[in-house]
């Protein structure tokens, strides 16, 4: 019983986060969505969505691999701080040629450079937020740390935009703030890790560039979600302008539906690194049952209550945008399914490959799909709403699958918790 407390004490601290991050959201975005215009909020939805992108070179899928090898030497200090410093070594490698991928990817599109002091500012705060050592604390299963640090900067962004962003004119303040409360909380997580007798050293650039090839695939992973998620912003923006009124719209459908999906993660981040060390699938399918069904009941009453939903949340502006998120909608309940047969379910049993060829196989058809709306003309956002949501059905059933073929069988390869 002592791995399913842990579990459920995990869970509860991240959906702690979850939740506090979901109500700051609830305060911060209906703001910016009302002190800016929907031409200004749908640049913030743009370059949130290209930088995401940059930001997921840096963190090369380091969350899932460090977290995993961390849970499985949790009590040797020495094998840990070789980990994380080779971790960081290699995000500083990285960085280096996100940062020129970035500056390559300005100076070929006007687009981007017509708002390139904004993308930049996006940018570092996105490259500040990839070197958080987070993957730490979840191999520790200490969520509550990540949970207070969390909070204390996104309430910290929120009273700075709160106090400063009063319109158009002074929307940058806002990426300003984001990047100020992520410097801090980066130098708070060091210092937490340092407190817990970690040491953070150079490493041989041999040893970094090791590292980058062995997490390969579990990059092409994060790196596949990140491209999905930033593949409808990126050809409405080159369809309309990242200005549009149909920019803004699906930058606040997507708000919304990335907020909901945000509160699967909690159950998935908790339940990994018990997994890892127990194996405990009589708990993983009470898990998918039972939070499957509440799920879904939740996703349907919020497509019930889509427009009316965006209305009050974002503003009367947006109130058409409920069309959009109804169908991203779709795309969020399989998402549930899909995040909890991926690396909890296949990683204990060695198929954490095939958890990171579901997420590219669903993004090959997505952009596929992109590309052939975009050469017939039916780049729309509701096309692009029902392309997105995709993604998910399409890791869902390949992992699905897989799990199905590989899963333990016997009574004696699940462990009572």
């Amino acid at each position: 019983m002592g791995s399913q407390k842990k579990i459920v004490k995990n869970a509860l601290f991240l959906y702690a986060l979850t939740f506090s991050n979901y109500f700051i959201g609830l305060l911060l975005f209906p703001y910016l969505s009302r002190v800016l215009s929907v031409e200004v909020f749908g640049i913030i939805g743009y370059a949130t969505s290209l930088c995401m992108v940059f930001q997921m070179i840096i963190e090369y899928g380091f969350q899932i691999s460090t977290t995993a090898t961390i849970a499985l030497n949790r009590d040797s200090k020495e094998k840990i701080s070789k980990v994380i410093s080779t971790m960081t070594c290699s995000k500083a490698v990285l960085a280096g040629i996100s940062l020129a991928a970035f500056m390559l990817c300005c100076s070929l599109s006007e687009s981007l450079r017509e708002h390139g002091v904004a993308l930049a500012l996006f940018y570092c705060d996105a490259a500040i937020k990839a070197f958080l050592p987070d993957s730490y604390f979840r191999g520790i299963e200490k969520m509550g740390q990540i949970t207070t640090r969390a909070v204390a900067v996104k309430s910290g962004i929120l009273v700075l935009t709160a106090f400063f962003v009063k319109g158009d004119d002074t929307f940058l303040i806002y990426p300003l703030s984001m990047i100020l409360c992520d410097a801090v909380a980066l130098v708070w997580a060091f210092l937490l890790i340092r407190r817990d007798g970690v040491k953070v050293y150079r490493v041989p650039i041999a040893d970094a560039l090791w590292e980058i090839k062995s997490g390969f695939w579990f990059f092409v992973s994060r790196i596949s979600v990140s491209i999905n998620g930033s593949l409808g912003s990126l050809f409405l923006g080159f369809r309309y302008s990242p200005e549009s009124v149909e920019m803004g719209l699906y930058s606040g459908a997507t708000r919304l539906s990335t907020a909901a999906e945000q509160m699967i993660s909690p159950i998935g981040d908790a339940l990994y690194p018990s997994m890892m060390k127990s194996r405990d699938y009589r708990l993983f399918y009470k898990t998918v049952l039972l939070g499957g069904g509440v799920w879904v009941a939740g996703c349907v009453s919020a497509a019930l209550l889509a427009n009316p939903l965006c209305e009050l949340i974002l503003g009367p502006q947006y109130a058409v945008a409920g069309d959009y998120l109804r169908v991203l909608l779709v795309g969020v309940a399989f998402g549930f399914f899909s995040n909890l047969f991926g690396y909890p379910a296949l990683s204990p049993i060695g198929k954490a490959k095939q958890a990171n060829v579901a997420i590219m196989l669903g993004t090959c058809v997505s952009l596929a799909v992109f590309v052939l709306l975009w050469a017939t003309g039916y780049i729309t956002v509701q096309n692009v709403c029902v392309t997105a949501s995709m993604m998910n059905v399409i890791s869902f059933t390949y992992r699905f699958y897989t799990f199905c073929r590989h899963r333990p069988r016997r009574k004696s390869e699940l462990r009572e918790g």
